[in-house]
């Protein structure tokens, strides 16, 4: 994905649209999501999908392959901080950047 930068921290604002869905991805970093305004779903590999509806809500995952869905009517727009990070290890296998369907 080219989101995460060696040895740093990377700041990005991401905007939905209302219906969009976001590519399933994992990084390998420990990223922080901040919901700015609007709604979004957070939906993981195992089916499960959990709504962040409030402004201010924080999102901590690493290594965890998941995608993002905005439910509408708005658009979301959301500030993402990725920190550098070993890969998570699962069972003693790396998981690594992914990028595709879960």
């Amino acid at each position: 994905l080219g989101l995460v930068s060696e040895g740093g921290t990377v700041c990005t604002i991401t905007e939905l649209a209302p219906g969009a869905v976001a590519t399933w991805h994992r990084t390998t970093s420990l990223d922080h999501n901040v919901l700015i305004s609007g709604q979004m779903i957070l939906m993981l590999e195992d089916g499960t999908e959990h709504l962040v509806d409030q402004p201010g809500s924080v999102i901590i995952q690493r290594g965890t392959m998941h995608a993002w869905r905005n439910p509408g009517p708005g658009w979301t727009r959301w500030m993402c901080v990725l920190v550098d990070a070993n890969p998570a290890v699962v069972n003693g296998k790396s998981l690594g950047t992914k990028v595709g369907l879960a």
